[in-house]
């Protein structure tokens, strides 16, 4: 799945969202500008399913808020 991902103080980087029965994973784009300047270890993201406490999805970024992505 193509996305976005959206850290806390390093910007957002373009990539490919992968799900397997066991882990989530985050591929950034190697062309992305923050990657070539920063490196894709910067970006790259594994998490074991059994880790994940929630996830949220949102096609208009507009809407998202810190508050709806904390578990309560």
């Amino acid at each position: 799945m193509s996305c976005k991902l959206f850290t806390d103080g390093m910007g957002v980087v373009g990539g490919v969202m992968i799900i397997t029965p066991n882990n989530i994973m985050f591929d950034p784009h190697k062309s992305d500008p923050l990657v070539l300047e920063n490196g894709c270890e910067e970006y790259g993201l594994i998490c074991p399913l059994e880790e994940l406490l929630s996830v949220a999805l949102y096609e208009d970024v507009s809407r998202m808020s810190l508050q709806d992505a904390l578990p309560s």
